[in-house]
């Protein structure tokens, strides 16, 4: 026998010994082999979402996916998984993960469902650009009458939250009349109907009446605010003067040039005090409405009897 062939069998003899000794070792030890099946791995990532656990929810979501992509809970794994990044605040995933799905299973009987939360993911993420498409379109798709008034309903509140009143208004007379109070939209209605748009001013205005130093505040009532700009800018263009009139040039360009910023800020400062305060006038309107536009308490029946819902505008 020549020496290489007794070097073999003697690598086979100890790969074999090796063999036995570990699986020996793993018998000793107790150790088994886990199977996780699709139904648990679901449940677990569902437990996840129902939790709050977001983070956690996606990640089990995704494990399933990987090893049971091809599973009939998958199209549910992926709605799931959208949701959990929409509740966790991370839009821009909730938006692809949503697309995903509508790609994927256009049959499946959560489209419709999958639509309005890619809406919302847009609105959420205050991407008006997508949500008002979004909501329009699937107004437009839906074979259930519902959905659409759900659509509807929400593009109103997204219109108004930019201030495109009329147009809010089209949206929320658009929702069917036996939804209107379950949605609050009817409430809208009467309220826009009876309480006086917020009054805006113009930021133009307001830069050009800053020339004078304070006027631009006093334009949206901030008199405080007026009064500093007025002394301050006064008291630094006085100060400039003396200076010149002492024979103080550098100190005269210093100051000066204190007054200069000091002036361009006060032009700022009055157009963005307008700003702030269509803000906080359409902000007040907004949660006027809301709080009229109450949610509606309705009588119900199901399998077990009567019983009771709300329904709220979101």
């Amino acid at each position: 026998m020549s020496l290489k062939t007794v070097l073999i069998l003697f690598a086979l003899a100890l790969a074999a010994f090796s063999g036995i000794a570990l699986a020996g070792d793993e018998a000793a030890s107790g150790q088994e082999t886990l199977t996780v099946t699709a139904n648990a791995q679901y449940e677990l990532a569902q437990k996840y979402l129902d939790l709050g656990e977001y983070f956690k929810a996606v990640a089990e979501f995704e494990r399933f996916l990987h090893f049971f992509g091809g599973h009939p809970l998958a199209p549910d794994a992926r709605i799931g998984m959208a949701k959990a990044y929409l509740l966790g605040g991370q839009y821009a995933d909730a938006v692809g993960a949503f697309a995903d799905f509508l790609n994927l299973h256009p049959t499946d009987p959560d489209v419709d469902k999958a639509r309005l939360l890619l809406c919302r993911a847009y609105a959420e993420a205050k991407d008006f650009a997508n949500a008002l498409p979004c909501l329009e379109s699937l107004a437009g798709v839906t074979s259930d009458p519902l959905v659409a008034d759900i659509a509807l309903n929400q593009m109103g509140w997204l219109l108004l939250e930019q201030g495109l009143w009329d147009e809010a208004k089209a949206a929320f007379g658009r929702v069917s009349a036996k939804n209107r109070l379950s949605s609050g939209a009817g409430q809208v209605l009467d309220q826009l109907e009876l309480t006086p748009m917020p009054k805006t001013k113009s930021p133009a205005i307001a830069g050009a009446l800053a020339i004078i130093p304070g006027a631009g505040h006093l334009y949206t009532g901030r008199y405080q605010d007026a009064a500093v700009a007025l002394v301050l800018n006064a008291g630094l263009i006085f100060g400039a003067i003396e200076c010149f009139d002492n024979d103080m040039p550098a100190l005269g360009a210093i100051v000066s040039f204190v007054a200069v910023g000091f002036y361009a800020g006060n032009i700022q400062g009055a157009v963005s005090s307008v700003h702030k305060h269509n803000a906080r006038q359409k902000e007040a309107f907004l949660e006027n409405l809301r709080r009229k536009a109450r949610p509606a308490l309705h009588i119900g029946m199901t399998q077990n009897g009567p019983t009771g819902f709300v329904s709220f505008v979101f």
